[in-house]
């Protein structure tokens, strides 16, 4: 006779959903249904449903969720890196301006011009730990604002070659 395992109120939704699938072996319980008590074993079922078993459940139920999150949690990263140090801001010379200073070892230092939009992309050393000098050069007047960070290179960048004429 195909039953619906009933638990204690408190019991973990999946728990009861799994012993119901076991109990009612993939058949939809009818209305003649009968409840299982802690301590008793449901038709179809092969263990007594213990409230160890239901604390068991819950366990690891509750260990793989943690284990996903924490699994999540390694892929990104949760803080910023900070500004590179910028050391000197050259005067204009022929519409560009020198900026240098220091950058994490292997880091790439982007640095861009507000106004213009225009940038440029430097990389630091590898063998400066653990920082590392840096130089650009990006088409600037007197009185813009440029924006200057580090990051580390990411692996999904793709390489494009310049044709010839």
């Amino acid at each position: 006779m195909a039953g619906q395992v009933s638990m204690p109120r408190g019991t973990d939704n999946s728990v009861m959903a799994i012993a119901n699938q076991v109990a009612c072996r993939g058949r939809r319980p009818t209305g003649n249904t009968s409840k299982v008590q802690l301590g008793k074993t449901a038709p179809g079922l092969h263990h007594e449903v213990s409230e160890t078993y239901v604390a068991e459940r819950r366990t690891c139920v509750w260990w793989l969720c943690v284990g996903l999150a924490l699994a999540g949690a390694c892929t990104s990263r949760t803080l910023p890196l900070p500004p590179p140090e910028v050391s000197l801001v050259t005067s204009p010379s022929g519409g560009n301006v020198t900026v240098s200073g220091y950058a994490l070892e292997s880091a790439s230092v982007g640095l861009v011009n507000d106004r213009t939009q225009a940038g440029a992309i430097v990389s630091t050393g590898s063998r400066c730990n653990p920082v590392c000098p840096f130089k650009a050069v990006v088409a600037a007047e007197p009185g813009d604002t440029l924006r200057v960070w580090q990051f580390f290179e990411t692996e999904g960048a793709k390489e494009v070659q310049v044709p010839s004429h």
